[in-house]
């Protein structure tokens, strides 16, 4: 799979400032120009070392909108560099989201993304994961022999968890993620600043669970309550 088919939301970028202490920011722009020079020329090697000097940066002076845009684009150049190493990058971005303290807006958006990660990795080998009979229990700790239901199983705990905190997502102005919005693939109407995040988290989940719909073991979701409140 190519790399810029893992970006997701990986063009999420909130401003940043000076450091806390005074110090100057770190230059992000520079830096996200080398990556994107790195990457034409096909340097991804290079181009994954300077995104983790980006994460590191971004942690160290909590900018989320960094944060998020770089783990987005580490899962996609670890896994254009080897198709198998793509599910470790994958649990390393969970990883990620287990180790950070987040605001609601922020868990909702890195679980959504995490929802998005595992629906591709079942994608990419689909054919195969689709003929693994599905056996009673928890499923295995390596995604890697998961079936299809397992999938479908992981997709769906990630999006709820992405949504729950609706009453505090239905108080973020979308335009606060415009970046999210732009990246999302929204055929029913045209992008609205008024929309709250809830509407923009909801759509995204309705989305990967229509996407997923021949894997489940049941019918997904889609008419919940808690999607919209």
């Amino acid at each position: 799979m190519k790399q810029k088919a893992w970006m997701l939301l990986s063009a999420i970028t909130l401003a940043g400032g000076a450091a806390a202490d005074g110090r100057a920011a770190f230059d992000y722009e520079r830096h996200w120009t080398q990556v994107e020079q790195y990457i034409t020329d096909r340097l991804p090697a290079s181009a994954l070392n300077e995104v983790e000097h980006i994460l590191n940066a971004a942690r160290a002076e909590g900018d989320f909108g960094q944060l998020a845009r770089a783990a987005g684009y580490r899962v996609g150049l670890v896994a254009d560099r080897d198709d198998e190493a793509a599910y470790d990058a994958v649990r390393q971005f969970e990883s990620l989201c287990d180790s950070l303290t987040l605001d609601a807006p922020q868990e909702a958006v890195m679980r959504s993304m995490l929802a998005e990660l595992y629906r591709q990795l079942y994608e990419r080998e689909s054919y195969a994961i689709d003929r693994r009979t599905p056996v009673a229990g928890p499923a295995p700790d390596d995604p890697r022999r998961w079936t299809r239901y397992d999938f479908f199983d992981k997709v769906t705990a990630e999006l709820w968890r992405s949504l729950a905190h609706p009453d505090e997502l239905a108080r973020v102005d979308a335009e606060d993620y415009k970046p999210l919005l732009a990246k999302m693939d929204i055929r029913d109407a045209q992008p609205d600043p008024r929309r709250t995040l809830l509407y923009v988290i909801g759509l995204r989940a309705i989305s990967q669970w229509q996407t997923l719909a021949h894997a489940a073991p049941q019918t997904a979701p889609l008419d919940d309550p808690r999607l919209f409140g």
